[in-house]
């Protein structure tokens, strides 16, 4: 069973049934939030394209 699996399985479900699913929320399977890698460097996130 894959990661995207239990999610579906487990996740979901819970989520849905939470109203997760119904205005101002969303769910999605995969969302991007960067196009490029994320380096943690002292305990902050910086976008390696800002670098």
């Amino acid at each position: 069973m894959s990661e995207a699996d239990t999610c579906r399985q487990y996740v979901l479900p819970k989520l849905q049934s939470a109203g997760w699913e119904r205005e101002p929320h969303s769910i999605a399977e995969q969302r991007t939030f960067t196009d490029g890698r994320i380096i943690l460097t002292d305990l902050s996130m910086q976008d390696i394209h800002q670098l």
